[in-house]
């Protein structure tokens, strides 16, 4: 999103759904889609990967999720999905990576895309707690 916002080709594509994990996987794989499990399942993501222009795209597609505590201050102890794109928003580190769009509308509830005209860097919350986490 803040790639396309800046006027940008985006390197990559993070999705989001509100469709869980096994969901995913379970309709890529059935539209033909090759699909790397890993790691990232238990966080809720899946890696799809596409055939493009005689080489591969890889794209990630995450469930919305809240996480629990920092114990290493890096990664979330535990993840619980969630129904909400708001929510999962409302998890992220900075305004700027706070804003979803949904082909028609941008969803930017802490100010990113305000953010990102003003060169600015806001953390979403209290910055000592998101700072802390990561």
């Amino acid at each position: 999103m803040r790639d396309a916002l800046l006027g940008r080709a985006p390197d990559d594509w993070d999705l989001t759904t509100c469709a869980l994990p096994d969901e995913v996987r379970t309709t890529l794989e059935k539209g033909g889609v090759r699909v790397i499990s890993g790691s990232g399942l238990k966080h809720g993501t899946v890696s799809a990967v596409f055939a493009e222009d005689g080489g591969h795209k890889c794209y990630e597609i995450t469930t919305y999720r809240s996480e629990g505590k920092y114990s290493d201050a890096r990664h979330p102890d535990g993840v619980s999905f969630v129904s909400s794109l708001e929510v999962d928003l409302s998890r992220r580190d900075l305004t700027i990576n706070a804003m979803a769009a949904d082909g028609e509308r941008i969803v930017d509830l802490f100010g990113g895309k305000e953010d990102l005209g003003n060169r600015s860097i806001r953390a979403v919350g209290e910055p000592e707690k998101r700072f802390r986490e990561d």
